[in-house]
């Protein structure tokens, strides 16, 4: 099942790919530009969201730092996550 998903997954991707191709004013320079898991925004905050739960504070914490070094150059962002989780995990998602 998991093989069809991935698989219908990619299929969706090319006919949009396809799509925007052929009836858009702008010229797409590949289908990756359709995929979340390929943004590096998007996998920070997940692993931040993730960071607040408990069975992946461990390796979500050391994820986080990794990228806080990487594309920062500070590590502050993932200590003020780390020393306010209580009061992040009673926030709302949304607000």
């Amino acid at each position: 099942m998991r093989w069809f998903q991935t698989r219908h997954s990619v299929s969706t991707l090319r006919r949009q790919y396809k799509y925007f191709m052929e009836h858009s004013d702008y010229e797409m320079v590949s289908d990756e530009a359709f995929r979340l898991d390929a943004s590096q925004a998007v996998q920070i905050l997940i692993t931040a969201l993730k960071l607040l739960t408990p069975p992946c504070q461990r390796y979500c914490r050391a994820t986080l730092l990794k990228f806080a070094h990487t594309y920062l150059n500070d590590e502050k962002v993932v200590e003020l996550i780390t020393e306010n989780r209580q009061k992040l995990q009673e926030m709302p998602l949304l607000a």
